[in-house]
């Protein structure tokens, strides 16, 4: 670290209005790279500097930088709200003909896994959609997205939930607005008749925090009262992530178990055409 505060030292005392920072963060740990950033916000407000960050590293850019470019080879690929680019043109497209605008979780960083994030997302789509280009909210449909449950891993099993809670606060947050989601990517991977269950229950919940619309194929969603408690239950722990390692309970594998060997009934198609 004091390498970078030498450098930086060396650049401010000619009180540039522009500093030029290239990885100045690289190589180092968490609490190193936290101290240069608080070192580097203290100049800015002290000396009225703009920054230009050049990193790989996302959650240093979205910590300090205002706007984002993308490079590749020399070229700006991408700049994120910047006009010309296909966030403005979408959302100019969509002033000037009254259209309604699907909005999803996904920022420079990817896309959102913690409702708080989705959350963040949506907000700063909502406020540059209605102030800068005059949007009504009603307008603006917030997808918050979610990932399947799946895989197993650590990492995705508090990702149902999080679209609950995004959802629900989206509802509570950017009042006038609308919300969808594509419900199945919840179950992907799972056998057909898991899906259909799973797919049920994940909606309603999501229904009762507030989803307005659902991208689903409405053949394949079953009513609750037809779905039986035990298929329910399980569904519910694997959404809310209720494992219990005292007891060696882990939902998803329980759901495995649940719909082994359990088939899909094949659907008869009705002739309409007399």
């Amino acid at each position: 670290v004091q390498r970078q505060r030498i450098s930086i030292a060396r650049a401010v005392v000619l009180r540039p209005e522009v500093l030029v920072l290239d990885e100045p963060t690289s190589a180092l740990d968490v609490s190193v790279q936290q101290q240069v950033l608080k070192l580097l916000g203290e100049l800015q407000r002290r000396y009225h500097m703009s920054y230009i960050f050049i990193s790989h590293d996302l959650a240093l850019v979205r910590a300090m930088s205002h706007r984002v470019m993308v490079m590749k080879d020399g070229d700006v690929v991408e700049e994120g709200e910047a006009e010309g680019k296909r966030f403005d043109r979408v959302l100019s497209l969509a002033q000037e003909y009254g259209s309604a605008v699907i909005c999803l979780a996904i920022d420079e960083e990817g896309q959102a896994r913690t409702a708080d994030h989705k959350v963040e997302i949506c907000t700063r789509i909502y406020e540059i959609a209605t102030e800068r280009y005059g949007i009504e909210p009603s307008d603006l449909i917030f997808d918050a997205l979610t990932f399947p449950l799946s895989t197993g891993g650590d990492d995705l099993r508090g990702d149902a939930m999080a679209t609950i809670e995004a959802i629900r606060r989206i509802k509570a947050e950017i009042p006038g607005c609308f919300t969808t989601l594509g419900v199945s990517n919840v179950s992907f991977g799972l056998s057909p008749a898991a899906r259909h269950v799973l797919n049920s229950v994940f909606l309603h919940e999501c229904v009762q925090a507030g989803l307005d619309s659902a991208i689903v194929h409405a053949g394949k969603i079953q009513p609750l009262n037809r779905i039986t408690d035990e298929q329910r239950q399980v569904c519910l722990d694997l959404i809310y992530d209720r494992r219990d390692a005292a007891a060696g309970y882990d939902p998803l594998q329980k759901l495995l178990a649940v719909f082994a060997g359990v088939t899909v009934a094949k659907a008869e198609k009705v002739d309409r055409t007399g």
